[in-house]
This record gives C-alpha cells, structure tokens and sequence, in this order.
C-alpha cells in the first residue's frame, strides 16, 4: 500500500516487473508502513466532515486488496499496471481537498493556475522518461534491474531472450545463469539454454544443462528429447560411449521418438553398423516423414549396398521436398555434424 501511494505522487524508478522479497519482511518495514495507514485513516477519520477524503481513501484500500499479496498470484511484489483504478480514490482526496482549501480561503482560480500547469509540466517530463525505456526490450530489462535488484530473475531471463535474438548468445547464457541462479526453471527451458551453449561449442556446460533438464522432467516425451540431446553434447565432446547410451535411453523413454531414432542411427552408421542405422533411420522417416530425412536414409542405404533402395528413398525426397537443394544442404550438414562422410 504505501509503495504504491509513494510511487502515485512520484512516479520514478517504475520497473517492467518487481521481484517478490519472498515470505518474511523486515519487521520495521511492517510497522512503519501500518503506522503510516492507521495514521492516515485516522486523519481522515478526524475530518469526516470532508467525506471525499473517506470515499477516496477506502476506495484506494478496498479496490487494492486483491493485488496486495494476501493471496499471491504471479511473481511479482507489486505491479504498476493494478494501480489505476485504486489510484482514482487517492486523486478524488488530492483534487477534492485542493478545490475546498481554495474555496475556503477564497484563493482565486489565478493563483492556483501557474503552480498546476507546472506540476502537470513537471509530471509530464516524468512521463516521459519513463516511456523512454519501453524503447526495446533490452532498455526495459536492463532498466529494471537498475531500479530493483540484482535479484530480478524475470528481468534477467527477459534480457538473455532479447539478447538470443540479437545474435549476443555468449551474453544471453550470462544472464540466463544468472536467472537460473536465483529461481528454477521448467526442464524446457534449461534444454534451450543448453542448446545455446552447445551452438557455441561449450559442450561441457550443455551436458549440465540437459542434465538438469532431465532430473526436472517427469513424462516420457520431455526426457526423450533431453536425452537425445544430451547425446548430442556427448558426441560434441568426444565422448561416443555415453552419446550411444543417451540415445538408447531415449528410445527407451520414447520408442519412436524420430529424432533420438535418427541420432542414434547416425551414431550407428558412425560405427560402420550399417543394418542399424538403416532400422533406425527407416524407423525415424516412418514416424516423422521429410525430405531431409530421406535424403539421410538414401545414404545409409548406399551405404549398405542398397542402391536400389537409395533410389526409392530420394524419389520419396524429392516428392514431398519444396525445396531439394536446400535438403540435401541440411542432410550434409546432418552427416558432417555427426561424423558420417556421404557415399
């Protein structure tokens, strides 16, 4: 409550989100702000001849309970945008109170003319800086950081998200350690961070990663997709052993899950194991046809000496391809990635 009357009559260091301070408060910062409460309900107690001032202050208290954290919904402490109808009764008390002070002491319109065209001035150029930083994304972010703590997850995570899509991935895993630090993230987005680490080569932290997501997921399709990805890292790093166990573990989750099969069946034509690579990557264009995967599987048959079968597999490419010469681009990229050199 008093958070939000401060931030009525000054608007300054307003954030896109407000970290929740968690259960306990310090004791003083309790006793004050009922302090202040129970001090201004009496003063308006005291003049109740002014009834406005009552309307508006119990308009404020009442129209506020809801966002005040007796039952918290969402992350936040607090949120600029839940003000604007409790912050009518504040102004009804301002604007009320200042019209009767006028009339009172028979001040005339003049008078009060210049002093309100300059806190409307005033405010204006408040406004105004604030909006400035809802320019971008990452002004915003970075601006709530600023004016909250270093301990805004949410602003972290946003900022890391602005920052991906920038091309600052080194950055963006800066921040998004920093928000995984201070609260737990969903298994899906502990697999996005990995991946972003492991397309810029840190393979070891991208095993962390996908290791965290798998602790954290419960259903079978989630843990295939960390597992087959986890598998991924293994290979990036060198280590073929665990990359084979991962992505059998990830058929074991998920028996038709097309990319733990293609993986592994790559993996397995890696190891010149031929017929198992052409199961797993049959298997794989079974459960999800495309024209890449054909093309991956006209080279797994060529492979095992089944040309015949290879010509079958990239006429079923180029029937369902919109473009060929891309998915033969994406297949190789597919094949280099893996270690597999093309027949």
């Amino acid at each position: 409550y008093v958070r939000y009357v401060g931030k009525a009559f000054w608007p300054s260091r307003l954030a896109a989100f407000y970290p929740h301070p968690g259960p306990l408060l310090p004791t003083w910062e309790i006793w004050a702000s009922t302090s202040v409460l129970l001090l201004v309900t009496a003063l308006f107690l005291h003049w109740r001849r002014r009834r406005y001032l009552l309307a508006g202050w119990f308009w404020f208290l009442g129209t506020l309970v809801p966002v005040i954290g007796m039952v918290q919904v969402g992350l936040q402490s607090m949120a600029d945008r839940y003000a604007y109808l409790p912050y009518i009764g504040l102004f009804i008390c301002v604007v009320w109170a200042v019209a009767d002070t006028m009339r009172e002491r028979k001040i005339g319109t003049i008078w009060w003319a210049v002093p309100s065209v300059l806190l409307l001035a005033t405010l204006g150029l408040v406004s105004r800086h604030q909006l400035a930083y809802w320019h971008d994304n990452q002004t915003l972010w970075r601006h709530a950081l600023d004016v909250t703590s270093d301990q805004n997850f949410v602003a972290h995570d946003e900022l890391a998200r602005d920052l991906v899509g920038r091309g600052r991935t080194e950055e963006a895993i800066v921040e998004f350690k920093k928000a995984t630090s201070l609260s737990g993230y969903a298994a899906s987005n502990m697999i996005e961070i990995g991946m972003y680490e492991q397309e810029h080569g840190h393979a070891q932290d991208a095993i962390q990663e996908y290791g965290q997501a798998l602790n954290d997921s419960r259903d079978s399709n989630s843990r295939a997709t960390a597992l087959t990805l986890l598998g991924s890292a293994f290979l990036q790093a060198g280590d073929l052993r665990r990359a084979k166990a991962s992505y059998a573990s990830a058929l074991h989750e998920d028996p038709n899950s097309s990319a733990a099969l293609l993986a592994g069946g790559l993996l397995a034509e890696r190891e010149d194991n031929v017929s198992l690579a052409v199961a797993q990557i049959s298997h794989a264009v079974q459960v999800e046809p495309s024209d890449v995967g054909y093309l991956v599987l006209e080279q797994a048959l060529r492979r095992a000496g089944r040309s015949s079968d290879a010509d079958e597999a990239e006429a079923h490419a180029r029937q369902i391809s919109r473009d060929l010469v891309q998915a033969r681009r994406s297949a190789e990229q597919i094949l280099a990635m893996s270690g597999v050199v093309p027949e």
